[in-house]
């Protein structure tokens, strides 16, 4: 009876069992049993970091006032909020002129800092977007349109981002 309140040493884990899968995600009861087992440098994958960039003419910051032809920004943010909700690292952008030179230069910024890159805008006469991705940053377009409304215009697309070189 005594015994049933004691453990064998070394009966926490047996020997070569599998305590964490790969691509876990470690919570804090993991970080217990690591430290058990004296292990204090582990390999972990970086949480990516996610860039929120509006684009348009048209659209101000919450904060502006209203002018005639203009709306205010919601969907960033509530893309960033969306993101934090999810635990991801959401960075603002800001927004970018509807030009390309613009485009470039918001996505040049946001590179630096970021490891994905969400854009929203309207669909113009011209996607700009898609030109800058293609011309300035030799990204390869996956899609670029899905049968959904809202939404119809989306583009997804990926690049090699070096910054001597854009």
């Amino acid at each position: 009876i005594f015994s049933n309140f004691f453990r064998i040493i070394g009966s926490d884990v047996s020997k070569n069992s599998l305590v964490l899968k790969k691509g876990e995600r470690i919570k804090h009861f993991s970080l217990g049993v690591l430290a058990m087992l004296g292990k204090t440098n582990i390999l972990v994958y970086k949480r990516p970091s996610i860039g929120v960039i509006s684009i348009g003419n048209y659209i101000c910051e919450p904060k502006e006032k209203l002018a005639p032809g203009k709306i205010r920004d919601a969907n960033r943010f509530t893309l960033i909020n969306l993101l934090k909700n999810y635990r991801y690292k959401s960075n603002d952008c800001g927004i970018a002129k509807d030009n390309p030179d613009a485009i470039k230069q918001a996505l040049e910024q946001s590179f630096t800092r970021n490891d994905v890159i969400i854009t929203n805008s309207s669909m113009g006469e011209v996607d700009m977007l898609k030109r800058v991705l293609v011309e300035d940053f030799q990204a390869t377009i996956h899609f670029s349109r899905v049968n959904m409304k809202p939404g119809k215009y989306t583009t997804f697309a990926t690049l090699m981002y070096n910054e001597t070189c854009g």
